[in-house]
């Protein structure tokens, strides 16, 4: 479970990082 959270949360992160610094 803590892999599949991890999964999802690591991709989402990097595209907020992606947006908030284009």
């Amino acid at each position: 479970v803590k892999d599949l959270i991890s999964s999802e949360i690591i991709p989402k992160m990097q595209k907020i990082s992606e947006t908030s610094f284009p």
